[in-house]
This record gives C-alpha cells, sequence and structure tokens, in this order.
C-alpha cells in the first residue's frame, strides 16, 4: 500500500507533466501561421541566421564551420559566439529526421522544437523553488511561469534562438547550487565534490548558451562569500570548500575547453565567446574565496580587524597583479562585459530588447508598457523579494533560501539596466507569484470553515492570479495572430527573387570558402538574404561583432556618389535593398560617431500630437535619391542628384508607406552595381548630348532615365548607359524600346545589350 507520502510525489509528478505539457500546447497555438501550405516561416531574422547554422551541421555533420564567408562578407566571420545552441539542435534535427521527412521537414521541425526545448525549463525550475519553498508552492510557481508573456515569446513556435536555452541553463545551475547547499561536505569521501563539481560543470555550460551567464557566476559567489561571513565557527568552512570545488570545476572545464578549442573560436580574452576571460574569472573567484577565508581565520585567531582586512586583501590584490602581468587582456574583456551589460555599446543601445527594462518602444520611461508586456507579477516579484527579505525571514531560513533572495535582487537589478536579463528574470517573477498566491490561498484556507476552506482558498487565488495576468489580455489574445515579423509578403517576394533571378553564389553549405559576392542591406536582414536569398550579406544580425555593421551605416549615409560606390565595391557588393529605413538613421549615425540630427524632425500632426518627418539632411543622401527617385535627377519640388554605376533591377508589388513624393514608390528597391556602357562618338565642341529612355520596371512602373554630356574640344564625347533595352511586354525592368540619343538638333534611336551593360562595354557610335 501507498503511504501518503508517495501518492503526493505521484501527484506532484503528474501535475508538473500537465504543466509541461499544457506550457507546449499554448506556445504551440500559432504554429499554423508559421508551418504553411507555401512554405515554413521563423519569426524573425535571428531564427534564420540559426535554421543556416543547423543546415549547415547537417550538411557536414557533425562538424560546425571554423569560419563563414557569409556572414560579413567580404571579411567573413570567425566563431565569434558559442555554437552550442546550434549544435544541440542539429543532433536533435537530425535524429528526428529518421522518423519525419518529405518536404521542407528540417524547416518544420526547427519552428516546432522551440516550445518543447523551452518548456524543459519547469523541470529544473521546480526543483530549484522546491529547496526553499517545498514543492507545492514549487508546483503552482512551474505553472506561473507557462504564462508569463516574456517566457512564451522566447520558446514560442517558429522562434529557434539561444533565448529559450538561457532560462533553462541558469535554472539548471542554480537548482545544483541551492542543492549543493543542503548540507555542504556532510557526505565523506569522492561523493562530498560531486554536486559541487557538477554546478561548476553547469556554470561552464551556461556561459555556451550565453555569454551575459557569467553574471550568474557572480551571484553565487557574491552568495558564498555572504555565508562564509554570515555563518558560525563550524560551517564556514563548508561553504567556503563548496565554493572551491564549483569555481575550481569551472576553472579545469574552461582550461581543457581553450586547450581542445571545439569550435575553433579561437580564444583570447573576448567576453562575447569562452575564452580565457572565462579561466581567469574562475581562478579569481577562488583567489576571492580563499581571501576571504584567510581574513575570517585570521579573526577567529585573535588578530586585528585592519590586519586581517590586509591579510585577505594582499592575497586577492597577488592574484589580480598576476594576472595583470601574464593576462592583461582579461580586463579588456571586463570593459567589453560592462559594455554590453550597462548599455554602453553603440550598437545594443539602437536594440530594444537592451534597453532598461522600465521602458517603452522609444526608450521613454514607462511603467504602462512593461506592465502590458510582462504582466502585474513584474511589479509584484519587488513587493515579494522584500518580504522574503526580513532579517527575522532570512535568519531562520535555510542557505538556498538565502540564494533565491539574493538571486532575486541580482536579477531585478539586472533587468532594470538592461532588459535583456528579463528572460531569465522572468524565472524570479514566476517563483514571486507562486509564493504569493501560495500565500493568499493558506490565509484563506486557515481563516475558513472546514468544508469550504481549500475551495475558496482556490477561487481566490486563481482570481487574484487572472487579475495579475490582465494588463497582458492583448498578448494572448493575440497569440492566434501571432507571425512572422516582416517576413511574409514583399520582402519575401524580394528575396526569393534574388535567390532565383541573379547569379548563384558559391559554397552555401561550405561558408568557410568565399563566395562571388555579396548583397547589402539593413543589418536586421541579414539572417533573411543569408537563408532565404542564399547570398553573403555584409551587415548582419550580429552588429558590431561582425564586419559590415559601420560599412552599412557609411553606404546609407553616404551623401556622394563616389563615397557610395567605394563602398559598394570594397564589399564586394553586386545588389543592395533599399527600403524606408528613416528611424534607424540617427542611430547609424550615432554608430559612425557622427551627429545624429538633421535626419528626422518632429512635427505635430492634425491631433498636435508630435511625429517623426523628414529633416533635411534625409534628402541629401545617396541611397534617398536611389530609393525615391531611382537615381535619376529631379529638380522640383525636391531636387535629386543623378547617381550612376547602379541600375533598379527590382521592385516590390506593395507601395511603401511613405507619403508625400512624387510618384509611387514601391516598399523594397533591388539596385546592381554595373559598369555600364560607355557609348563613344563625334559632335561639334561643346554640342549638348543627351541619351534618354524610358525604364519600365518588373512592376509595370515607369520612369524616365536621362544623362546627359557635353562635347570636348577634341569633338569626342562619351555617355554613359546604366540600363538595357528590352523588349515590350516582358519582365526584366530596362528601357524598352530604345534609347533615344540626341546630338544637338538631331536625335536617332540606339540598343544596348545587357552584356554591354554589365561588362562596361566601350560603343563607338558611327557617322
Amino acid at each position: 500500500m501507498r503511504t501518503p507520502l508517495v501518492n503526493r510525489s505521484i501527484l506532484i509528478l503528474a501535475g508538473l507533466l500537465a504543466v509541461f505539457a499544457f506550457g507546449i500546447a499554448l506556445r504551440m497555438i500559432p504554429w499554423e501561421n508559421f508551418i504553411t501550405r507555401d512554405g515554413v516561416y521563423l519569426l524573425e531574422a535571428d531564427n534564420y541566421e540559426h535554421l543556416r547554422k543547423v543546415s549547415i551541421v547537417l550538411s557536414n555533420f557533425p562538424w560546425f564551420p571554423s569560419y563563414d564567408y557569409y556572414m560579413g562578407f567580404p571579411v567573413g566571420t570567425a566563431n565569434i559566439t558559442n555554437p552550442f545552441f546550434d549544435l544541440i539542435l542539429a543532433f536533435m534535427v537530425r535524429a528526428l529526421l529518421a522518423f519525419y521527412g518529405g518536404l521542407y521537414a528540417v524547416e518544420t521541425l526547427v519552428a516546432l522544437l522551440p516550445p518543447v526545448l523551452g518548456m524543459l525549463v519547469v523541470f529544473p525550475f521546480f526543483f530549484w523553488l522546491r529547496e526553499s519553498f517545498g514543492s507545492g508552492r514549487a508546483l503552482l510557481a512551474s505553472f506561473v511561469l507557462v504564462l508569463m508573456p516574456a517566457h512564451i515569446y522566447t520558446t514560442m513556435v517558429g522562434r529557434p534562438d539561444n533565448e529559450l536555452a538561457e532560462p533553462l541553463a541558469a535554472a539548471v545551475l542554480f537548482f545544483l547550487y541551492s542543492f549543493s547547499l543542503r548540507r555542504p561536505f556532510s557526505a565523506s569521501g569522492l561523493k562530498r565534490y560531486m554536486v559541487p563539481a557538477l554546478t561548476g560543470v553547469a556554470a561552464f555550460a551556461s556561459i555556451l548558451f550565453w555569454r551575459g551567464a557569467v553574471l550568474w557566476w557572480a551571484v553565487i559567489g557574491a552568495h558564498i562569500l555572504l555565508m562564509m561571513f554570515s555563518s558560525n565557527k563550524e560551517s564556514w568552512r563548508g561553504f567556503k570548500n563548496n565554493g572551491l570545488v564549483i569555481f575550481g570545476a569551472v576553472a579545469v572545464v574552461a582550461l581543457i575547453f581553450c586547450l581542445v578549442d571545439p569550435f575553433s573560436v579561437k580564444p583570447g580574452f573576448n567576453y562575447n565567446t569562452v575564452s580565457w576571460f572565462h579561466f581567469v574569472v574562475s581562478v579569481l573567484a577562488c583567489a576571492g574565496i580563499q581571501g576571504a577565508a584567510l581574513f575570517i581565520s585570521s579573526r577567529e585567531k585573535g588578530r586585528p580587524l585592519a590586519a586581517s582586512i590586509l591579510y585577505g586583501a594582499v592575497f586577492m590584490a597577488a592574484s589580480l597583479v598576476v594576472f595583470a602581468i601574464i593576462a592583461p587582456g582579461f580586463f579588456r574583456g571586463i570593459s567589453e562585459g560592462t559594455q554590453v551589460v550597462g548599455g554602453g555599446n553603440v550598437w545594443t543601445k539602437t536594440i530594444a530588447q537592451y534597453r532598461p527594462l522600465l521602458t517603452d518602444d522609444s526608450g521613454a520611461f514607462s511603467l504602462f508598457s512593461p506592465l502590458r508586456a510582462s504582466t502585474a507579477f513584474l511589479f509584484l516579484a519587488p513587493f515579494v523579494l522584500i518580504a522574503l527579505s526580513l532579517p527575522g525571514r532570512l535568519k531562520v531560513s535555510k542557505p538556498a533560501f538565502s540564494f533565491f533572495v539574493l538571486s532575486g535582487w541580482a536579477l531585478l537589478f539586472l533587468s532594470l539596466v538592461n532588459g535583456r536579463y528579463e528572460n531569465v528574470f522572468t524565472l524570479i517573477v514566476a517563483a514571486c507569484g507562486g509564493v504569493f498566491l501560495s500565500a493568499i490561498y493558506e490565509l484563506l484556507k486557515g481563516a475558513s470553515g472546514a468544508v469550504a476552506r481549500r475551495f475558496i482558498g482556490v477561487i481566490i487565488a486563481a482570481a487574484v492570479a487572472i487579475a495579475l495576468l490582465y494588463p497582458s489580455a492583448s498578448f494572448y489574445r493575440g497569440l492566434t495572430m501571432s507571425q512572422p515579423f516582416l517576413i511574409k509578403g514583399d520582402l519575401e517576394d524580394t528575396l526569393y527573387w534574388i535567390k532565383g533571378a541573379t547569379p548563384a553564389t558559391s559554397h552555401f553549405y561550405e561558408p568557410w570558402k568565399k563566395p562571388e559576392y555579396s548583397v547589402m542591406a539593413r543589418w536586421e536582414f541579414g539572417g533573411w538574404i543569408e537563408y532565404i536569398a542564399r547570398r553573403p550579406s555584409v551587415a548582419t544580425v550580429y552588429g558590431m561583432e561582425t564586419h559590415g555593421l559601420k560599412d552599412s551605416a557609411e553606404f546609407f549615409l553616404a551623401t556622394d556618389e563616389k563615397e557610395f560606390l567605394d563602398i559598394v565595391d570594397r564589399n564586394g557588393v553586386r545588389y543592395f535593398i533599399l527600403s524606408k529605413t528613416l528611424g534607424a538613421l540617427p542611430e547609424y549615425a550615432e554608430i559612425l560617431g557622427r551627429d545624429p540630427s538633421g535626419y528626422l524632425v518632429t512635427k505635430p500632426d492634425e491631433t498636435g500630437r508630435p511625429v517623426w518627418v523628414t529633416g533635411p539632411r534625409f534628402f541629401e543622401l545617396v541611397q534617398t535619391s536611389l530609393y525615391m527617385a531611382d537615381g535619376q535627377e529631379r529638380l522640383a519640388p525636391i531636387p535629386f542628384k543623378p547617381i550612376g554605376g547602379v541600375r533598379l533591377v527590382y521592385e516590390s508589388p506593395s507601395a511603401s508607406d511613405v507619403r508625400g513624393f512624387e510618384g509611387e514608390i514601391k516598399q523594397y528597391k533591388v539596385f546592381e552595381r554595373v559598369r555600364g556602357a560607355r557609348l563613344i562618338g563625334r559632335a561639334k565642341p561643346g554640342v549638348k548630348v543627351t541619351l534618354s529612355g524610358t525604364v519600365v520596371t518588373n512592376q509595370g512602373r515607369a520612369f524616365q532615365t536621362v544623362r546627359e554630356t557635353v562635347a570636348e574640344s577634341s569633338g569626342r564625347f562619351t555617355i554613359e548607359a546604366f540600363y538595357p533595352t528590352v523588349a515590350q511586354g516582358g519582365f526584366a525592368t530596362g528601357v524598352r524600346g530604345a534609347y533615344t540619343l540626341k546630338v544637338g538638333g538631331s536625335a536617332k534611336g540606339l540598343l544596348v545589350s545587357e552584356d554591354d551593360i554589365i561588362n562596361g562595354a566601350a560603343l563607338e557610335l558611327g557617322g
């Protein structure tokens, strides 16, 4: 016969499995918007970068390429991030392909796996909270976590990204550390080292998923020191030994990793990848723990406070001096990490995800925006942490409890500084929510009558939970309508046109080999260009961590034709995509260290509300002339200079939402860098020569192309053509029929072939 304890354990396990299954189902709700009859879509451009890497690993299984020319062409990109997540995804897809095949099989599996992988977090999360709050509250908190919009968004169908693994890695690490705190080193023999050593391995594994996880190490290190200073003579040494084993294990694994370099990251002292920086951090953590132990031992021996502080500080200072001599790059890694975490990095400042938590989309302080995006549980969490932090509560609590409180405050502070940490802070939010709801239930259960007490407690706690979730009602209602960001429609058509209508580049599955040319666009388009169009991109979703972002910024802010074409040529660009880039221009200027003003100005609309409109510097840009006027000269109402050396080759079907300009402007335009045909003839010196034609685009839109020159004193003239002549009724962009070449008062028709335009032919004109 089963005991009540066994029955309770079975019920808890069943409840946890039900939460896991419910979480997967909730995140699968919009699956039909991503897995369609027309193909498989992913949520964001970053996700396509992961899909491409999974495809490359599957093609070269199990090897991950050490260099990638498709990112940051023509320089290419080494493994600047740890590909551990992509490798795990590739291994899982490869295993599942044995059971599921067919068209879009890889894309479908990559789209469907995030909810399953993301929901694995409920298991270590439950066990972590059980150490401090018991099974019932841990189970309730797991259910709250499943409902958190921040967690749903990062683990929903169609969003394969390392962000989904970060809470899982954090929960595993925090559970193992809390488990090691039950009775530090109470076991005998090698068993006493097992859990803290596993904690060290988990700490190392966490940075394989995300560079920011090194701050979780800091939280654990801070808690170890806190326990050492607040414990009695018999127990502080156990916490010290626990910490030394944890960070010693991190150091050993980091040392092996850096020596073997399995992902060919060429570890220096880089904060962004697993490197010698992390080895030094772990060794210095051990030194800090040992320095604290020397101080405490000195005080126990009756030495003066000042002498004891000096004793411990000298040991720590000596460690720092040693690394300052043998590893000066470590301190550059600290500076790099501080910029990323604290918002000092110019590129990350332009990304909404890296803004402080209590801000809106514009970066202004806001309580409503995070309330709507993260439920009222977000604002409840600090109050619960305050209640849990009361001295009377902490004094009688277990070490695992104080670690939860410390990690809660640390992650709250990090999220307030940098919203990127909300992904893991959501664990704390859910835990505090579970504790709060459980407290309501316990209070009502104790105050009510014997029959109704449990029922009333459940009803009131559920009502409070619904009220706390209600501010995010729009998120839950919109879950069924969640769509891939930007890619469906015109952008997809544009990318597939590039893939099918332009010369293919080589080595898609062997990106360590250099392909023929690249495509320039905004950095956000990088993943789409690389996977859907299957072309190398210059600017990438990794921003300033790869080549291309600064060149892309210079490209979009160029005001001179020669400067513009030099940027195109030095980056091996054959095609570039233009769209409305108005809002990004000040950010590009900041990236280049330039004055960001003048591109946008604010004016009141009809209701008096301030809106952004184009500033005077916007119309000085080469890309503006190309996008708004197809690179043709216009004198009024807004003057545009003619731009040579490029031609429009494609425009998307739909009109842009740009307003106030003459003619229809399409949403996306693709231009090609061409040498152009040079037409050489003779005329009287000083005679004006004009070459004109009607260009008709692939969408049937017509515009005039006009080039002008004057015959030299020798009577010779050269005039350039950048569009071929094409037959009537076709879909290729070009001059319909023939050019009109006008020399003085005479005119004649002229045909120019595609080969002449591409090869830069010099055509001698008779007569």
